[in-house]
């Protein structure tokens, strides 16, 4: 079978091609940004659990009563006596064990939008377990990639 192509069915196969070569780059790099976005809001949803993942287990007695909201903040002020303001406190719950402090405008960070100081406390013993500041941690970057992906 013997078909014989002139110069426009030519010209036309090769703009096709072109095109579809051009429509492939596109779709695989707007692709692989709507996965990363995709693999990074999944983590973001569980942030507070994949935090603990490293972290020790929270071992209490069957009574045994957490510490008081005052007394774990005893504990974090004494860590940190040159952090005067507002704290703020998240309590456990919902899959979550730790107390977690953040004092929302450090001076180690002053020039960023946003970068608390974040402290884990068990609530059974008051001991400080983790500190970090927003950003400083795995899952920390992880949110910040989604977020700045989404912002463009």
């Amino acid at each position: 079978m013997n078909i014989c192509l002139d110069n426009t069915s030519r010209c036309r196969r090769r703009f096709r091609s072109f095109w579809l070569m051009v429509h492939l780059y596109i779709a695989l790099t707007i692709g692989f940004v709507f996965v990363i976005l995709g693999l990074t809001g999944a983590c973001n949803v569980f942030l507070f659990e994949l935090e603990e993942l490293g972290l020790p287990q929270v071992h209490h007695e069957a009574n045994a009563l957490p510490c008081s909201l005052d007394d774990i903040m005893q504990t974090v002020k004494a860590a940190h006596p040159q952090r005067k303001g507002k704290w703020s406190v998240l309590l456990p719950g919902s899959g979550n064990d730790y107390v977690r402090v953040q004092y929302p405008m450090p001076e180690e960070t002053a020039d960023e939008l946003f970068a608390p100081l974040r402290i884990l406390v068990e609530p059974y013993s008051g001991k400080i377990t983790a500190e970090s500041f927003w950003g400083q941690t795995l899952w920390t970057l992880i949110y910040e990639t989604h977020s700045d992906l989404l912002m463009g």
